[in-house]
């Protein structure tokens, strides 16, 4: 049985209407498209516009505790604004959030821009306070505040590079903050074998593509090995589901730009794979 198609392109401006998202869609194809044996696909020609922010709701909180000097505690969880933000308008928002959870006055950040670290300080000295990584998150159960979902803990402690043990004092230095924390894209789909093992045990990613542009350039992905293939032996084509997610299974939302690529079928015959 040969091929019955080479190519598709895919262009999110004709996904179904019951899409998601142009980062959570389907393709409803013209016609149905029968596999032979050894079929074989791959993705190239990816435009992707980086036009997801470097805060979204998914990398959003700060899990905050205050030790007050009476011996009681208060735990916050601040939410930080949805943007694109600047080392210095990240602080400015932090200092805001802190200050409006705990009182005016109480809490000061700054971007330190030779180190690109924030530091936060608490300006009373009569308190001290702890900013809690996602691993005592995780696993402690101290915490005193409002619930939060341990398996969906939408923290933004990537972009603080805060991990490990959590630590008590009156001043919290970030490490260098990662204001382009998703540096790559998993595309994810009904497409293929699930013969791929992703970054957190996944077996529907097809395509990984590095984040080569910054925020409001377009990311260009190509195939670059001929290795890089998706076994579709026998598949029967119709709707085709795609999603784009970071290293965490986030979808990363692109704010109404859209995505085009191409997928390109052979044989593993034709490709020197099958012998």
């Amino acid at each position: 049985m040969s091929l019955p198609v080479k190519k598709i392109y895919i262009d999110t401006r004709f996904k179904n209407k019951s899409s998601n998202s142009n980062s959570d869609f389907k393709f409803q194809l013209s016609q149905t498209v029968q596999l032979p044996d050894n079929a074989i696909c791959f993705v190239d020609d990816i435009i992707i516009p980086h036009s997801w922010y470097s805060i979204e709701d998914y990398n959003n909180k700060m899990y905050v505790r205050q030790l007050n000097d009476n011996g009681s505690v208060d735990d916050r969880i601040l939410t930080i604004p949805t943007q694109n933000h600047t080392g210095q308008t990240l602080a400015a928002a932090i200092k805001s959030q802190l200050q409006s959870a705990f009182g005016s006055g109480m809490y000061n950040a700054v971007y330190n821009e030779r180190k690109g670290t924030i530091t936060i300080t608490e300006a009373t000295a009569n308190v001290t306070f702890m900013i809690f990584t996602d691993d005592d998150l995780e696993v402690k159960d101290d915490w005193q505040g409002v619930t939060y979902d341990k398996n969906n803990l939408k923290s933004m402690n990537d972009v603080l590079r805060n991990s490990g043990t959590t630590k008590v004092g009156s001043e919290f230095e970030s490490g260098f903050i990662d204001l382009l924390n998703v540096h790559n894209l998993y595309m994810r789909s009904n497409l293929g074998g699930y013969s791929s093992i992703g970054p957190r045990g996944e077996s529907n990613i097809i395509k990984k593509i590095p984040v080569t542009n910054n925020y409001g350039y377009a990311i260009y992905d190509s195939v670059v090995a001929a290795h890089d293939y998706i076994d579709v032996s026998k598949q029967l084509l119709s709707t085709l589901e795609f999603k784009l997610t970071d290293s965490r299974g986030n979808v990363v939302p692109l704010h109404g730009s859209n995505v085009s690529f191409s997928l390109i079928f052979s044989t593993m015959k034709e490709e020197g794979i099958l012998f």
